[in-house]
């Protein structure tokens, strides 16, 4: 994100066993995969079966709507950090919404809402199933999204997945007013614990954000960070248009990421060995008991 490009590379494989490379900059510590597939390998990968069976157990499309949708009267993280920014019949905008079910929770309350997406089967099976107004990402359904003036625009989980963030978020400001706040969900650093070494690095993550680069990021975007909170699989921010005090790149960050990296390395280390050692002796059923 720097410019720098020099990564110290520290893992070759993917938690699914692809061939990937990790890095992290020796400049200002970001993380991101050094070899990351282009926009067209993303979009067919993200078609595929494959992806499917990989990132939702082969689910279709409906079934995983079904068992992604929250209850109409369950108060979501997302939901909860959104409403006080929202007025009466205000208006909430989904950016990469899948099949819809972050938009339920609003839609219950009689609030507007509108979901874009690239995937077509998810945006057709999310309409069927969910009465929503979901629409493919192309330049009608942005001119509507910009006549749609959201108070808040929901990304939930996309950033990572994309080549060039500051681009997606140039393209979120086109649709916003002044008064639209973003409210941003990142697997970051920080939510390294809830998923283990193990299972924290993916072929479909390209950028890997700690808070401290995120809110520089945004800063350079023309975003300010209002507000963050640590979410269960990551962190939770909110953005305004607006430049407020400036974000810098702070240098300690290197060494801190890739201490964090290191400990979490040795601890999946240290319980592959001892896992291995126990099946060795014939204790390895117990090792899963108190796993």
């Amino acid at each position: 994100m720097c410019g720098f490009n020099l990564p110290l590379v520290f893992n070759r494989v993917d938690r699914f066993r692809i061939p990937s490379r990790y890095g992290i900059c020796v400049r200002c510590g970001h993380i991101y995969q050094c070899n990351p597939l282009t926009e067209v390998e993303l979009d067919r990968f993200y078609g595929t079966n494959e992806y499917r069976q990989l990132y939702t157990g082969g689910c279709t499309p409906e079934q995983h709507i079904v068992k992604a949708t929250p209850k109409e009267d369950k108060v979501t993280p997302l939901f909860e950090l959104s409403e006080k920014y929202l007025s009466k019949n205000g208006a909430v905008l989904d950016w990469g919404c899948s099949g819809g079910w972050n938009l339920v929770p609003f839609a219950s309350r009689g609030y507007r809402t509108l979901g874009i997406d690239v995937g077509e089967d998810y945006l057709k099976a999310g309409r069927e199933l969910l009465g929503l107004d979901l629409r493919p990402i192309n330049q009608d359904t942005l001119t509507a999204a910009r006549q749609f003036e959201p108070d808040v625009v929901l990304i939930n989980h996309v950033l990572e997945h994309v080549g060039d963030p500051r681009i997606t978020l140039l393209q979120i400001m086109g649709v916003c007013t002044t008064d639209t706040v973003l409210v941003v969900g990142l697997p970051t650093l920080e939510s390294l614990p809830d998923y283990g070494y193990r299972n924290f690095f993916t072929v479909a993550h390209i950028n890997y954000f700690t808070v401290c680069s995120f809110s520089w990021l945004a800063s350079q975007v023309g975003f300010r960070v209002v507000e963050w909170q640590r979410t269960h699989g990551g962190v939770t921010f909110v953005l305004k248009i607006g430049y407020g005090q400036e974000e810098r790149i702070r240098w300690s960050e290197a060494p801190r990421n890739l201490l964090i990296i290191t400990r979490y390395w040795l601890n999946f280390r240290m319980r592959t060995m001892a896992k291995s050692l126990l099946a060795v002796i014939g204790l390895d059923g117990v090792f899963r008991r108190t796993k």
